[in-house]
Protein backbone atom coordinates (compact mmCIF):
# COMPACT_ATOMS: atom_id res chain seq x y z
CA UNK A 1 0.00 0.00 0.00
CA UNK A 2 3.11 2.40 1.06
CA UNK A 3 4.58 1.47 -2.63
CA UNK A 4 1.18 2.42 -4.58
CA UNK A 5 1.10 5.34 -2.55
CA UNK A 6 4.68 6.30 -3.43
CA UNK A 7 4.29 6.21 -6.61
CA UNK A 8 1.32 7.90 -7.38
CA UNK A 9 3.26 11.23 -5.54
CA UNK A 10 6.32 10.53 -7.67
CA UNK A 11 4.08 10.70 -10.57
CA UNK A 12 3.05 13.78 -9.82
CA UNK A 13 6.09 15.26 -8.08
CA UNK A 14 8.85 14.49 -10.70
CA UNK A 15 7.31 16.13 -13.20
CA UNK A 16 6.56 18.76 -11.23
CA UNK A 17 10.15 18.89 -10.91
CA UNK A 18 11.31 18.39 -14.13
CA UNK A 19 8.76 21.47 -15.19
CA UNK A 20 10.18 23.59 -12.62
CA UNK A 21 13.68 22.47 -13.35
CA UNK A 22 12.86 23.78 -17.43
CA UNK A 23 11.74 27.10 -16.78
CA UNK A 24 14.57 27.83 -14.83
CA UNK A 25 17.16 26.79 -17.34
CA UNK A 26 14.96 28.49 -19.89
CA UNK A 27 16.18 31.82 -18.57
CA UNK A 28 18.89 33.82 -18.10
CA UNK A 29 21.87 33.24 -17.25
CA UNK A 30 21.67 29.72 -19.25
CA UNK A 31 19.27 30.54 -22.01
CA UNK A 32 18.60 27.10 -23.30
CA UNK A 33 15.53 28.73 -24.67
CA UNK A 34 14.28 26.26 -27.05
CA UNK A 35 13.32 24.05 -23.72
CA UNK A 36 10.24 26.39 -23.60
CA UNK A 37 9.06 24.42 -25.70
CA UNK A 38 8.43 21.53 -23.75
CA UNK A 39 8.80 22.96 -20.54
CA UNK A 40 4.90 22.06 -19.54
CA UNK A 41 4.97 18.99 -20.90
CA UNK A 42 5.41 17.38 -17.76
CA UNK A 43 3.28 19.35 -15.93
CA UNK A 44 0.26 18.84 -18.32
CA UNK A 45 0.83 15.07 -18.43
CA UNK A 46 1.11 14.71 -14.44
CA UNK A 47 -2.57 16.78 -14.08
CA UNK A 48 -4.56 13.45 -15.27
CA UNK A 49 -8.15 13.60 -14.10
CA UNK A 50 -7.59 10.56 -12.00
CA UNK A 51 -4.84 12.63 -9.94
CA UNK A 52 -6.18 13.56 -6.37
CA UNK A 53 -7.17 17.31 -5.97
CA UNK A 54 -5.08 17.77 -3.12
CA UNK A 55 -2.03 15.61 -3.99
CA UNK A 56 -1.92 18.56 -6.72
CA UNK A 57 -2.33 21.35 -4.65
CA UNK A 58 0.27 19.88 -2.16
CA UNK A 59 2.97 19.31 -5.10
CA UNK A 60 2.23 21.81 -7.07
CA UNK A 61 2.97 24.58 -4.08
CA UNK A 62 5.53 22.99 -2.48
CA UNK A 63 7.28 22.97 -5.91
CA UNK A 64 6.01 26.10 -6.71
CA UNK A 65 7.34 27.32 -4.00
CA UNK A 66 10.89 25.97 -4.32
CA UNK A 67 11.04 27.40 -7.85
CA UNK A 68 10.06 30.59 -6.72
CA UNK A 69 12.14 31.47 -3.78
CA UNK A 70 14.97 29.91 -5.62
CA UNK A 71 15.06 31.94 -8.78
CA UNK A 72 13.98 35.38 -6.70
CA UNK A 73 17.00 34.51 -4.28
CA UNK A 74 18.61 38.10 -5.19
CA UNK A 75 15.57 39.73 -3.66
CA UNK A 76 16.14 38.39 -0.20
CA UNK A 77 19.47 40.32 0.50
CA UNK A 78 16.76 43.31 -0.14
CA UNK A 79 14.12 42.04 1.99
CA UNK A 80 13.44 39.03 3.51
CA UNK A 81 10.12 39.50 4.11
CA UNK A 82 8.99 40.81 0.67
CA UNK A 83 11.01 37.26 -1.12
CA UNK A 84 8.93 34.95 1.29
CA UNK A 85 5.63 36.87 0.85
CA UNK A 86 5.67 36.81 -2.47
CA UNK A 87 7.00 32.99 -2.77
CA UNK A 88 3.93 32.32 -1.23
CA UNK A 89 1.79 33.94 -3.28
CA UNK A 90 3.25 33.09 -6.83
CA UNK A 91 3.22 29.77 -5.35
CA UNK A 92 0.05 29.87 -5.68
CA UNK A 93 -0.46 29.33 -8.86
CA UNK A 94 0.62 26.70 -10.12
CA UNK A 95 -2.24 24.63 -7.89
CA UNK A 96 -4.54 26.97 -9.57
CA UNK A 97 -2.98 25.59 -13.15
CA UNK A 98 -2.72 22.39 -12.28
CA UNK A 99 -6.25 22.48 -11.11
CA UNK A 100 -7.43 23.82 -14.30
CA UNK A 101 -5.52 21.61 -16.45
CA UNK A 102 -7.00 18.30 -14.68
CA UNK A 103 -10.75 20.05 -15.42
CA UNK A 104 -9.85 20.83 -18.53
CA UNK A 105 -8.65 17.06 -19.17
CA UNK A 106 -11.40 16.02 -17.57
CA UNK A 107 -13.94 17.64 -20.19
CA UNK A 108 -11.83 17.07 -23.10
CA UNK A 109 -10.94 20.08 -23.91
CA UNK A 110 -8.15 20.51 -26.48
CA UNK A 111 -5.09 20.57 -24.62
CA UNK A 112 -2.91 22.88 -27.24
CA UNK A 113 -6.22 25.80 -26.49
CA UNK A 114 -6.63 24.63 -22.88
CA UNK A 115 -2.91 24.88 -22.04
CA UNK A 116 -2.25 28.28 -23.96
CA UNK A 117 -4.98 30.26 -22.33
CA UNK A 118 -4.49 28.67 -19.18
CA UNK A 119 -0.27 29.23 -18.82
CA UNK A 120 -0.80 33.06 -20.50
CA UNK A 121 -3.37 33.38 -17.74
CA UNK A 122 -1.30 32.47 -14.94
CA UNK A 123 1.48 34.92 -16.20
CA UNK A 124 -0.98 37.62 -16.16
CA UNK A 125 -1.75 36.45 -12.71
CA UNK A 126 1.51 37.51 -11.40
CA UNK A 127 0.79 40.96 -11.86
CA UNK A 128 -2.39 41.19 -9.25
CA UNK A 129 0.25 41.84 -6.16
CA UNK A 130 2.28 44.00 -4.78
CA UNK A 131 2.56 46.06 -8.17
CA UNK A 132 2.74 43.09 -10.46
CA UNK A 133 5.97 41.13 -11.13
CA UNK A 134 5.34 40.44 -15.16
CA UNK A 135 8.93 38.77 -15.68
CA UNK A 136 10.06 35.17 -16.22
CA UNK A 137 7.65 34.53 -18.42
CA UNK A 138 7.77 32.37 -21.61
CA UNK A 139 8.11 34.66 -24.13
CA UNK A 140 11.10 36.14 -22.06
CA UNK A 141 13.32 33.14 -22.66
CA UNK A 142 13.11 33.81 -26.33
CA UNK A 143 14.84 37.42 -26.10
CA UNK A 144 17.26 36.10 -28.39
CA UNK A 145 14.77 34.50 -31.08
CA UNK A 146 14.55 37.89 -33.45
CA UNK A 147 11.94 36.08 -35.75
CA UNK A 148 9.65 34.47 -33.33
CA UNK A 149 9.44 37.34 -31.44
CA UNK A 150 8.61 39.74 -34.37
CA UNK A 151 4.68 39.03 -32.85
CA UNK A 152 4.68 40.82 -30.07
CA UNK A 153 4.51 44.10 -31.65
CA UNK A 154 1.16 42.57 -31.75
CA UNK A 155 0.15 40.65 -29.69
CA UNK A 156 2.92 41.60 -27.06
CA UNK A 157 4.46 39.17 -24.84
CA UNK A 158 1.77 37.45 -23.88
CA UNK A 159 1.17 36.13 -27.90
CA UNK A 160 4.79 34.48 -27.45
CA UNK A 161 3.77 32.75 -24.41
CA UNK A 162 0.66 31.84 -25.78
CA UNK A 163 2.36 29.99 -28.72
CA UNK A 164 4.72 28.48 -26.95
CA UNK A 165 2.26 27.36 -24.46
CA UNK A 166 -0.07 25.78 -27.62
CA UNK A 167 2.87 24.02 -28.50
CA UNK A 168 3.22 22.70 -24.87
CA UNK A 169 -0.59 21.58 -24.82
CA UNK A 170 -0.06 19.59 -28.53
CA UNK A 171 2.68 17.71 -27.73
CA UNK A 172 1.12 16.46 -23.73
CA UNK A 173 -1.66 15.26 -25.45
CA UNK A 174 -0.58 13.58 -28.55
CA UNK A 175 1.74 11.97 -25.99
CA UNK A 176 -1.05 11.05 -23.57
CA UNK A 177 -2.99 10.16 -26.61
CA UNK A 178 0.01 7.63 -27.67
CA UNK A 179 0.48 6.53 -24.38
CA UNK A 180 -3.05 5.81 -23.86
CA UNK A 181 -3.10 3.70 -27.64
CA UNK A 182 -6.30 5.96 -28.51
CA UNK A 183 -6.91 6.58 -32.29
CA UNK A 184 -5.86 10.01 -33.59
CA UNK A 185 -9.21 11.82 -34.15
CA UNK A 186 -9.99 14.52 -36.44
CA UNK A 187 -10.04 16.56 -33.41
CA UNK A 188 -6.45 16.50 -32.91
CA UNK A 189 -5.29 16.13 -36.28
CA UNK A 190 -7.31 19.92 -36.41
CA UNK A 191 -5.15 20.71 -33.65
CA UNK A 192 -2.10 19.76 -34.73
CA UNK A 193 -2.64 21.15 -38.07
CA UNK A 194 -4.16 24.62 -36.08
CA UNK A 195 -0.86 24.51 -34.04
CA UNK A 196 1.69 23.51 -36.90
CA UNK A 197 0.12 26.56 -38.93
CA UNK A 198 0.50 28.89 -36.20
CA UNK A 199 4.21 28.49 -35.91
CA UNK A 200 5.07 28.92 -39.71
CA UNK A 201 2.82 31.42 -40.29
CA UNK A 202 4.52 33.68 -36.63
CA UNK A 203 8.42 32.81 -38.13
CA UNK A 204 6.64 34.12 -41.94
CA UNK A 205 5.81 36.73 -40.12
CA UNK A 206 8.68 37.45 -38.29
CA UNK A 207 10.71 36.85 -41.76
CA UNK A 208 8.62 39.49 -43.54
CA UNK A 209 9.00 42.28 -40.58
CA UNK A 210 12.97 41.49 -40.21
CA UNK A 211 13.19 41.97 -44.34
CA UNK A 212 11.13 45.32 -43.51
CA UNK A 213 13.68 46.93 -41.73
CA UNK A 214 16.62 45.79 -43.26
CA UNK A 215 15.02 47.54 -46.62
CA UNK A 216 14.48 50.76 -44.69
CA UNK A 217 18.28 50.63 -43.67
CA UNK A 218 19.10 50.36 -47.14
CA UNK A 219 17.25 52.99 -48.64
Amino acid sequence: MKNIRRKKHLLVALPFIGTALMLTLIQAPTNLAPLAWVAFVPFIIACSPKAKTWRLFLFGYVISLCYWLGNLYWVAPVTIAGWLVFGLYTALLWPVLALCVRYCREKKVPLFLAAAILIVGVERMQGFFLGGFFWRFLAHSQYKNVTLIQIADIFGAGGVSFLIAMVNGLLAELIVTFYQKKNFTLVKFAGTAIVCAAVVGTFAYGWWRIDQEKECVTE
